[in-house]
């Protein structure tokens, strides 16, 4: 296993992004995020729409890929939505896209995506936090 940077407490960061306005025409777009120091990375893929006939976005998980040397101890990621329970994933397998058939719908026109990693068990986690905003 490689060496593991130590961390003493909880690391956060928090990127802004603004993507491109829905229509009822899906837009696929990936989201990434890692943790540089344990050389952790994640990907999900997603595409998101408006709902025809209503103020809803539909948004869809597609797939997801966890980019590692080795596998860290946990590692979740999540897309919250205003309103409806997260859309989540656990990943175990590194460096391959795996499918993640999963969606809901929200009337927010922001969303926030998680990547959370652990190395160690008991240890510190990093998360990084990528909020998501649909210009009308």
């Amino acid at each position: 296993m490689t060496d593991i940077p130590k961390l003493d407490k909880d690391v956060e960061k928090t990127e802004h992004i603004t993507a491109s306005a829905p229509s009822t025409t899906p837009t696929k777009m990936t989201v990434e995020g890692g943790y540089a120091p344990w050389r952790f990375s994640g990907k999900i893929e997603l595409e998101y729409s408006l709902v025809p006939g209503s103020s809803k976005i539909l948004v869809r998980t597609l797939r997801y890929f966890l980019g590692a040397s080795y596998p860290p101890e946990y590692s979740k990621f999540s897309i919250e939505l205003s309103g409806v329970s997260p859309l989540e994933v656990l990943p175990r397998d590194i460096n391959t896209w795996k499918s993640w058939g999963s969606e809901d719908e929200t009337t927010s026109r922001t969303f926030t995506v998680f990547f959370i990693f652990q190395a160690i068990s008991g240890g510190p986690s990093a998360t990084d936090r990528k909020v998501i905003t649909l210009p009308i």
